[in-house]
């Protein structure tokens, strides 16, 4: 079953564990999009054709990512390599943002009487992820010694995204304690 070449400390599994390390990342940022388009469709009431538009490049962005994970998970050493996944995550992360600053511009695509303050939340929530990739990119040549080796900083930053979503998930909701009178989200829609 391993089959590929041994990592440099002897480890056979060495070359699987990062190229599963990239594959886990992966499903857990697109498995992030998947859960937060469904989440923002819940919103969208109307379309128009700049929607369609810009709903297709998110869908492109998130059918591009397994080329960019297969590359790092080849090439985990390579700063080109974690420079192309952030940067596709990036632009994938700003693509989302788009579509949900489109469709609540002016209410534009969603009911009128959802809450402003829930509109921007969501908005800055939708930042999380390009901000935090695209501040990876020039990272990536840093290295920090991990174990028995050197990794660049920008996975570490990377695995961040974790507490830095809850952290801003905590942000909205301490927020949206404070919405008065005007229709409230659900808990799931959080």
């Amino acid at each position: 079953m391993g089959g590929g070449p041994p990592g440099r400390s002897g480890d056979p599994l060495g070359v699987e564990r990062v190229a599963f390390f990239s594959f886990g990342l992966s499903f857990w940022v697109i498995g992030r999009f998947w859960v937060g388009h469904h989440l923002t469709f819940q919103h969208i009431k109307r379309w128009d054709s700049a929607m369609v538009w810009i709903n297709l490049l998110l869908l492109a962005c998130i059918a591009f990512l397994p080329f960019p994970t297969a590359v790092l998970g080849n090439n985990i050493n390579l700063a080109v390599a974690a420079r192309l996944y952030a940067a596709s995550v990036m632009v994938t992360g700003l693509a989302f943002t788009l579509l949900w600053w489109y469709a609540t511009g002016r209410g534009r695509l969603v009911d009128e009487d959802l809450d402003p303050r829930f509109r921007r939340s969501t908005l800055l929530r939708t930042l999380a992820t390009p901000i935090v990739f695209g501040l990876s990119i020039p990272l990536v040549t840093v290295r920090v010694a991990v174990g028995v080796g050197w990794l660049s900083l920008a996975p570490l930053l990377w695995v961040l995204l974790v507490p830095a979503a809850r952290l801003v998930i905590r942000l909205v909701v301490l927020e949206r304690r404070h919405w008065r009178g005007r229709r409230r989200p659900t808990s799931q829609q959080l």
